[in-house]
């Protein structure tokens, strides 16, 4: 595992940030193909992935074993994790649903044209 992945899994906020200014990439993949905000999410430091979020970390960047930081974040039940990227998700469906647009989210659904993942709930960050 990287340093930074490292530091964000243990929660070691000092660290990250010597890490950063440093100049290690907030979205490195590690050999597991995770970044640091997944690794961030997956153990629930929301101080470290809020600063993550701030330098650029990309949300929809793929990860093991649950995909995307907001699918880690919600398997472990990490509610201020899954709120803090609420409306971040990479499909339609999340993206209406976050805006609000009901009309939209009936469409996508009527149509199969999107489906939730697997074990993961679409999560509205407004309510």
């Amino acid at each position: 595992m990287f340093a930074l992945h490292l530091a964000c899994s243990a929660g070691l906020i000092s660290a990250i940030y010597r890490l950063l200014e440093g100049g290690c990439d907030v979205n490195e993949e590690d050999r597991s193909y995770s970044t640091p905000l997944y690794h961030a999410c997956f153990e629930a430091h929301l101080q470290i992935s809020q600063e993550l979020l701030a330098r650029g970390a990309d949300v929809n960047a793929r990860g093991t074993p649950y995909g995307k930081a907001p699918q880690a974040a919600s398997a472990g039940g990490h509610e201020q994790i899954v709120n803090l990227l609420g409306g971040r998700y990479g499909n339609a469906l999340q993206a209406a649903l976050y805006r609000g647009h009901e009309h939209i989210m009936k469409l996508l659904v009527n149509k199969n044209a999107i489906r939730e993942p697997q074990g993961v709930p679409v999560v509205n960050s407004k309510a």
